[in-house]
């Protein structure tokens, strides 16, 4: 459990490629215990990485306690030998590049998102019966700010599309929010009272597991410049799709990019689409996904 704790701080591949694939790895050798000691062999983070507070939300769902390997060991300076009942190595692995990474962990990945939930204190039995639209303003990126440029892969006339969405569906609430401004509790429980959610793609969609069974998340996609993990050029592509598939409990819908009026660059002297280009919402397209949500919502008001 030591791949991305090193580097910037990104949630999606924190929680869902180091975390998550250390809960899965005792599942799947009939290993699990609540009573688990988690152990990084690496030293931990400083204090400003976002990981601790992480950590300290998400363990506790699933294992005793998280320690660092030669912190832990120091317990037992004065014996030659220690024993454990149980040992198993290893811990991160791919969940965003193949989707044959996560072929036969469904119901794993579905019981520890939801394990993190109820830790959380979240309920549930007791499900939004109100539409709320959550639209994501991603207004801060440890990447852009370590290249010195703002945000990237945001929504970029968010504005507009806020202004539009309260004029167009006033009798939904429409909430706005800045994710790196809240607890990751706040982040739980305002997901999981949201029936439609609208974000940029990247690290920020990372909670998109934790909405409601029955919800809709609007996922931006981008332009495609070459062949890459499947997409062609020229494509308006998913840059997630593949490992969202696997939740199977709310409804994925992709905002398509399809040429170059459909974004704008992040940074100055830069070609990369991909990882430095937000997309410019067309209203009427985003409409369509956001009346197909609502009418395919039963139940809701």
């Amino acid at each position: 459990m030591n791949r991305y704790w090193q580097g910037q701080f990104n949630v999606g591949h924190l929680l869902w490629e180091d975390v998550a694939n250390s809960y899965l790895s005792m599942v799947r050798l009939d290993s699990y215990s609540p009573n688990a000691i988690l152990m990084n062999v690496n030293k931990f983070p400083p204090r400003t990485n976002g990981f601790e507070r992480l950590i300290k939300n998400v363990s506790p769902s699933f294992v005793k306690d998280v320690v660092q390997f030669d912190d832990y060991m120091k317990n037992f300076s004065n014996v030659n030998t220690v024993c454990f009942k149980t040992i198993v190595a290893g811990g991160s692995g791919n969940f965003f590049l193949t989707d044959g990474e996560t072929v036969g962990k469904e119901k794993m990945l579905y019981d520890f998102r939801s394990r993190i939930l109820i830790h959380n204190g979240i309920d549930l039995q007791h499900p939004p019966e109100k539409h709320q639209i959550l639209l994501v303003n991603k207004s801060h990126s440890d990447w852009g700010h370590q290249t010195k440029h703002r945000s990237r892969r945001i929504i970029y006339n968010l504005k507009e599309v806020e202004l539009f969405l309260k004029e167009t569906y006033p009798y939904v609430s429409i909430v706005t929010v800045e994710f790196h401004k809240m607890s990751f509790t706040e982040q739980l429980w305002i997901i999981y009272n949201t029936t439609i959610l609208i974000t940029p793609c990247g690290g920020v969609s990372a909670m998109i597991p934790f909405l409601p069974k029955g919800a809709h998340a609007i996922i931006m996609d981008y332009s495609s410049t070459e062949y890459f993990r499947g997409w062609q050029p020229n494509e308006s592509a998913s840059m997630e799709s593949y490992s969202w598939n696997y939740f199977h409990h709310f409804t994925k819908l992709y905002y398509q990019i399809r040429g170059p009026e459909d974004y704008v660059l992040d940074m100055p002297n830069t070609d990369d689409v991909r990882n430095y280009a937000s997309p410019i919402i067309k209203m009427n397209r985003l409409k369509e996904l956001v009346d197909t949500a609502i009418e395919n919502s039963v139940g809701l008001g």
